[in-house]
């Protein structure tokens, strides 16, 4: 079950820290600076001052939240366990790898002794791995970038669960309802307890003595959450060895393709190909002037973006009486040549000096094959997308319906059984709290029948067909002289009902639920350039193009001819074979 609705308190809104200051002043901060700036009476207004007053509020903040939340999990049935971090945890481990607190009690996971990503909070809800990230920042582009690495890099390490995010925000943020489906977003007010802050910058030291250490059976340590083990630096060569397996191709483009990378390229933003000489990049960018270039190695990596791939060039450099300087270099649009630094204590460059172990001769590339790279890469990325929440290998789930369970109620008894063409309906009867478990169940589909199957429904019927119409036809010898409830959305575009009472069988409608359009989605969720569309309802159709419109470059896939109906002339497309949403994604990668 999903709790996309995960009930905030009205303690959290508040930032109620009534109960909770003494533990706040335990945790740890980076206040020194700031004390400094203070004693010297920096200018308050000056934007250096700003910035480092607001990191250090969100240091502040973070904590609060996590206080609160740890209170709010202890009391929470949803809940099943909630990772202990900061003073309520028994102390960092040195340890090279895994999901662990680091020195700065804060969640990690190390690989190789780096952080590859730090969690806020964490906890689990039945099958449901749910990380938190809180923050005071008005502007949410970054933060979805770094929602996406994390995201992948729970799904390796927890294969087997769900993954959900809180995103923790406050009052004032710009893009709180653009986040990804599987994130619950809570709005707070903005922290602005002055007598806290001013304690928590004036403390000299953490005081543990008035510090109350959470106790309860939901609580655990990192230490006692198994998960798969995911070397970053390791898995970066064993890329690098798929990609460049095939005899026949400078590279594996269809690797390229595979689902697999999708996450990859949300944890690394760039895989390791291979390696120019200086001499050979010149012969492609004879403007280049770049000089001292380590070991005559120019490095070259495959990012992904939206709507593309693109190479991405990396160069150690050692200037006289100078410290190694990573340098990037990108190719612009125009073709000029773009260079710049990169953060020596960063990714990248602990990236550079790892693969600096890694490369053989047979790595090298020559200007020609840059050539030929280039140019398959501009016409690979043919993404499939299908218009709905479900996941599908090779396809990416793009929800454009958002649904609403309408209050109701029904005696049952008076009917011999009951149709249903959604998981919906069953959701919506449960949400009523309607019993409707021993009536006869008639489902349009197995997708549907398992809902039943799993609230121990009286499934009776599977339909054969997934179109509505025909569905109705299958019924008809089966409901001879018995009277029926139809479970339905508000919007209907079959003839289900009216093909059964034509037929002499009584046939009543509960209206359940309604679709709507999902206004999470903005701009930036519009599929690339080249993409195929996966249409798997009218009404997804309908929201996609009041949504985003239609590119030229996209191709179409319907789901079925009920569908295909609604499709306007301008938009040439192909009908599935099968009514299913693998049946399209099938066709798809043979377009």
């Amino acid at each position: 079950m999903k709790y996309q609705h995960l009930p905030m308190t009205r303690d959290i809104y508040e930032l109620n820290i009534q109960d909770i200051q003494n533990n706040l002043i335990a945790y740890g901060y980076h206040s020194k600076y700031l004390k400094k700036l203070n004693s010297a009476k920096f200018d308050k207004e000056d934007v250096h001052y700003i910035s480092t007053y607001s990191s250090f509020i969100g240091e502040v903040y973070e904590n609060v939240i996590y206080e609160l939340l740890l209170k709010y999990a202890i009391s929470q049935p949803l809940i099943d366990k909630f990772v202990l971090k900061g003073p309520h945890q028994d102390g960092y481990t040195n340890d090279k790898n895994g999901l662990l607190i680091d020195r700065n009690n804060q969640i990690v996971y190390k690989s190789g002794y780096k952080d590859v990503s730090e969690f806020d909070g964490m906890f689990f809800i039945g099958n449901e791995l749910w990380f938190v990230e809180s923050t005071i920042v008005k502007t949410t582009v970054s933060l979805k970038k770094r929602l996406k690495k994390k995201s992948a890099l729970l799904k390796l390490l927890f294969p087997k669960m769900t993954i959900r995010a809180l995103i923790i925000l406050t009052e004032g943020v710009i893009g709180a309802n653009t986040f990804p489906p599987y994130c619950t977003v809570w709005i707070t007010k903005q922290l602005q307890d002055t007598t806290l802050i001013d304690k928590l910058i004036k403390q000299k030291k953490a005081n543990h003595t008035e510090f109350v250490k959470a106790k309860d059976k939901k609580l655990i340590e990192t230490k006692d959450i198994r998960f798969a083990v995911f070397k970053y630096f390791e898995k970066l060569s064993s890329l690098l060895i798929k990609l460049r397996a095939s005899k026949d191709t400078i590279l594996d483009f269809d690797y390229l393709r595979d689902q697999e990378l999708e996450q990859y390229f949300d944890i690394f933003s760039k895989l390791y190909i291979g390696y120019l000489t200086k001499e050979d990049f010149i012969r492609l960018y004879n403007d280049f002037e770049l000089d001292d270039i380590v070991d005559n190695k120019i490095i070259v990596t495959i990012e992904k973006q939206k709507d593309r791939f693109i190479l991405i060039y990396y160069a150690n450099t050692k200037p006289k009486n100078s410290r190694n300087k990573l340098k990037k270099i990108e190719i612009l649009e125009n073709g000029e040549l773009k260079i710049s630094d990169k953060d020596p204590k960063g990714f990248t460059a602990s990236e550079v000096k790892y693969m600096k172990y890694i490369w053989k001769p047979y790595h090298r590339f020559k200007p020609e094959d840059i050539k030929k790279i280039d140019q398959n890469l501009t016409n690979l990325i043919k993404q499939i997308y299908i218009l709905s929440d479900t996941s599908i290998d090779n396809a990416i789930s793009l929800p454009m319906i958002s649904i609403k369970y309408l209050d109701c109620n029904i005696d049952l008894t008076q009917y011999d059984g009951m149709i249903i063409t959604s998981k919906n309906g069953i959701l919506s009867l449960e949400y009523n709290k309607i019993n409707w478990k021993d009536i006869p169940i008639y489902t349009i589909s197995s997708k549907t029948a398992n809902m039943v199957k799993k609230y121990k429904g009286n499934l009776q019927y599977i339909g054969k067909n997934g179109h509505a119409n025909k569905f109705a036809l299958e019924l008809i010898d089966l409901l001879k002289d018995k009277k029926v409830l139809l479970i339905r959305p508000k919007k209907v575009v079959s003839q289900l009902k009216d093909i059964l009472e034509q037929n002499n069988i009584i046939c009543d409608e509960l209206i359940t639920y309604e679709t709507n359009c999902n206004d999470k989605l903005t701009k930036n969720d519009k599929p690339p350039k080249h993409s195929i569309i996966i249409f798997s309802s009218p009404s997804t159709l309908n929201c996609f193009l009041d949504k985003f419109g239609w590119d030229k470059t996209y191709m179409a896939i319907s789901i079925g001819y009920t569908t295909a109906k609604y499709i306007p002339e301008y938009i040439n497309y192909k009908v599935s074979k099968h009514t299913s949403l693998k049946s399209c994604v099938d066709m798809a990668q043979k377009l």
